[in-house]
């Protein structure tokens, strides 16, 4: 893969707590110039956050990826993980770092 997109429920600190494990799991089966984005969904929960933007930003920069929070239920923000992912691959594929017709790339 050359995009993954983790996504955890901040109202579950478990959840978040398992981002750094699903994270190895996927440097197993991806290439190596992976794209990253960190979710933190069911913002519209907030009365039941567990887990702080700070700790899921301070997570995404551990590693350079971008962190989002968003509202499935909502709407809010869902469109921007994917934009957000979009944008980057095809930055690296404009600027030569990816080449999908010469290798298989997933999403």
């Amino acid at each position: 893969s050359i995009g993954g997109i983790l996504v955890f429920d901040v109202t579950n600190r478990e959840s978040f707590d398992n981002v750094q494990k699903w994270h190895n799991e996927i440097q197993g089966y991806a290439c190596d110039k992976i794209e990253m984005v960190i979710v933190g969904n069911k913002i519209d929960l907030e009365e039941r956050r567990e887990v702080k933007t700070e700790e899921g930003k301070k997570f995404a920069q551990k590693y350079g990826f971008d962190y989002f929070e968003t509202s499935a239920k909502t709407g809010e923000n869902v469109d921007a993980v994917f934009e957000s992912m979009a944008s980057k691959v095809l930055s690296k594929i404009g600027s030569g770092d990816l080449d999908p017709s010469q290798e298989i790339y997933g999403i």
